[in-house]
Order: structure tokens, then sequence, then C-alpha cells
């Protein structure tokens, strides 16, 4: 992020949990930039995140929501089995109740072959077994994630918070309906 600062003119960056929070990740931007000796007039400012869109008392793990955003809700997953195995740590404290679980299906995977299994279906289909692990305790901490109003609003909190532009990615055949409604009933009141 300070690299983005020292030469770029701008920084996409994912947020929590993944990520950092934006003051952070524009506070390493602005070091970044300072050692330089430059300032960052232009520089702009992306973050990566999920979204999830529900419907007026929808459940958070509907079906629905599950087979829309369980495929970007599992890379987040697939981030932090990454980072527990190569710097043996522990997993966050949202990913513990599913997190043996979630070893159990991956170790049926031969070792050398696991971060294929990892990563084939980022952002796009589940593997068998995954659909199972997610409820709104997996959701909620690896998405925006509300209705349409309570969207506005935590859309608007981060632009307060500095963040200029949000990128969510969808990989679902569904995808383009999703970004359509988060157009239509999220962005169109902002």
């Amino acid at each position: 992020m300070e690299l983005a600062g020292k030469h770029g003119d701008g920084l996409v960056f994912a947020i929590p949990p993944r990520g950092v929070a934006v003051a952070e990740a524009l506070g390493h931007a602005r070091k970044g930039a300072a050692r330089a000796g430059r300032a960052l007039d232009g520089f702009r400012n992306c973050a990566l995140t999920n979204v999830a869109l529900l419907e007026p008392g929808e459940p958070i793990d509907s079906p629905r929501v599950v087979r829309t955003v369980g495929p970007n809700v599992m890379a987040s997953v697939y981030y932090f089995y990454d980072e527990v195995q190569e710097r043996s740590i522990e997993p966050p404290e949202f990913l513990r109740p599913i997190w043996k679980r979630y070893c159990t299906l991956v170790e049926e995977t031969p070792s050398t072959h696991r971060h294929f299994r990892t990563h084939e279906f980022h952002y796009t289909y589940l593997h068998p077994g995954e659909a199972e692990l997610i409820d709104a305790s997996l959701i909620r901490p690896t998405c925006l994630v509300g209705t349409a109003e309570a969207l506005v609003e935590q859309v608007r909190e981060l632009e307060r918070q500095g963040l200029q532009e949000l990128m969510f990615a969808i990989g679902v055949d569904e995808r383009w309906r999703v970004a359509e409604a988060f157009a239509r009933r999220v962005i169109a009141r902002m």
C-alpha cells in the first residue's frame, strides 16, 4: 500500500476481514507518498468487498444468498486457510465454528493439489460440502450485507471514512441480476 502512495495514482484494497480498514489503507498510501516527497492529489482508492443485498425480511443465510455470495464468502475462507497453513497462525474467530469441518473437506485432496482445490472455484462455484458451512455467522463478517437501506448506510459510512469507490465481484450465473439490483436499489440512492 505504501508502494501505491509512492508510485501510483490509486489503491485497490480489501476491507476487513481479509484486508484493512479504510483509514489504515489510506495511511499506508500517505506514508509511501511522504517518503517519496509527493502529494496524493488526484489519488483514488477503491475497496474490494462482497455484497449481499437482502430482500425485506429475507434471512441472511437464505438459499438465494448462499447461492449468490457463497462462492465469495468461501474465497475469504480459502484466503485464511492459506494464511493459517503458511504462517502457522490461528484462524480468525469468525471461522473457528467451521474450521475443523472445512479443513476436513480440504484434506480429502492430496496435499500436493490442495492449493488448486482451495482456489479453483474462486467467486464462481462451491465445492461439495461448502454450502453447508455457510450461515449468517460466516456471511456477516465477509460481506456488506443487508437490505438496500442498510447497504446505503454501510456504503455511506465507508465514504465518511474516506473510501471513494467500491468494487465487488460475483461469478455466479445471477451476477448481472445481482449487479443491476445493487445499482438500482443501492447506488441510485447514494
